[in-house]
């Protein structure tokens, strides 16, 4: 995950972003007294930070990102669709970019404020959740009338990659057949709203699984829907867990337009 900066008129920016450690990477570009740009790199020592590596070479300008652009057009908070994140100091990952503009007084646009999120990020997040001793949480991206399922208990399954990188597994490569059942059922509901909770089910290998959808709640929320899948086996403990699942979900998604609010008033 990272927290990002970015100023218009230079391109300058600030991330701070989490390692794979767990330790916290910063990384600034500045603008050099001959116009040039350079990227430092620091990480936290005590109440200082320590310079660990400087950079000229192939620094990306943050203004061509798809987040800055979808933003100052925009003129509001937006999300990109799930996709290769790469401006993380880890290198290519997939994720996704919550973004907001930056405005004076006056109301001219100054840059963005963005939040990335790993996929890793979202699935280790379900992995904290008991839907029920035999079902599963999944988390689906919903643009117009396509799904793609972005964060699973697994990601592992989710994601793979060709010549150009790390890509999401399309509905149809997926191994585990109540995935692309529970995608499928997505594209085929009517659509709904965010206090709407919809109910299927489906059959797999003599067993009949039940489904509960619902949209992350909150304003300026991504496109994407919550799935709990368990199987009828499961089914008498379904309406406990599942209502706390949803309302523990919904008040994160809530938590992080707070925290998007805090950030652009700051």
């Amino acid at each position: 995950a990272a927290i990002s900066i970015s100023l218009d008129r230079t391109g300058e920016y600030l991330q701070v972003s989490q390692t794979a450690s767990g330790g916290t990477s910063i990384r600034i570009t500045q603008l050099t007294a001959s116009g040039a740009k350079i990227r430092n790199n620091f990480v936290p020592f005590g109440d200082r930070l320590t310079l660990v590596e400087s950079d000229s070479n192939n620094i990306q300008d943050p203004r061509n990102l798809t987040s800055y652009i979808q933003a100052k057009r925009d003129k509001r908070v937006t999300w990109t669709t799930a996709d290769v994140l790469s401006n993380l100091p880890s290198g290519p990952a997939l994720g996704t970019t919550c973004s907001a503009p930056i405005t004076d007084a006056e109301g001219k646009f100054l840059g963005v404020v963005s939040i990335s999120i790993t996929l890793t990020d979202l699935s280790r997040f379900l992995q904290t959740i008991r839907v029920s001793p035999n079902g599963f949480p999944t988390l689906i991206e919903v643009v117009g009338d396509r799904s793609k399922i972005i964060a699973d208990p697994q990601p592992q399954r989710l994601m793979t990659a060709d010549n150009s990188g790390p890509r999401l597994v399309r509905i149809e490569e997926l191994d585990d057949l109540r995935l692309r059942a529970v995608a499928k059922q997505v594209e085929d509901l009517p659509r709904f709203q965010e206090t709407d909770t919809r109910i299927a089910k489906f059959n797999y290998q003599n067993e009949t699984y039940f489904l509960g959808f619902r949209r992350i709640a909150g304003p300026n929320r991504p496109p994407w829907v919550l799935a709990v899948v368990l199987p009828q086996s499961d089914f008498l403990n379904w309406s406990r867990e599942t209502t706390l699942f949803f309302l523990t979900i919904s008040a994160l998604a809530l938590a992080a337009g707070a925290i998007v609010a805090l950030l652009l008033s700051q």
